[in-house]
């Protein structure tokens, strides 16, 4: 699903559940299944990910640690420092460190 910048209260019935965004990293981590368009359409798409994690209040939960590592990994590996910072953030933010700030 591509990433679209929340204005409003979202819709339940547009939120895909945590069984369908596991599905959704899986997809994205196998390069048969990964979007075409490259790097740019594979972020877009962990956005969207995290954009619904988020919304179901499921942003520290082990799922949002495995998008945000393997969104860490691949932007590493694509030189895509921005994207590397906010994965970094996110886990940071949800991990071992978040309970000692």
């Amino acid at each position: 699903r591509p990433f679209v910048r929340l204005r409003s209260v979202p819709d339940p019935a547009k939120v895909r559940p945590e069984k369908v965004l596991a599905s959704s990293l899986e997809a994205l981590l196998d390069e048969a299944t990964q979007p075409a368009g490259g790097w740019e359409k594979v972020r877009e798409q962990f956005w969207s990910i995290r954009q619904d994690l988020l919304v179901q209040h499921l942003h520290r939960g082990k799922l949002a640690s495995e998008v945000s590592l393997e969104g860490a990994r691949l932007s590493a590996k694509e030189g895509d420092v921005a994207e590397l910072h906010r994965s970094l953030a996110a886990l940071v933010a949800s991990g071992p460190c978040a309970r000692r700030v």
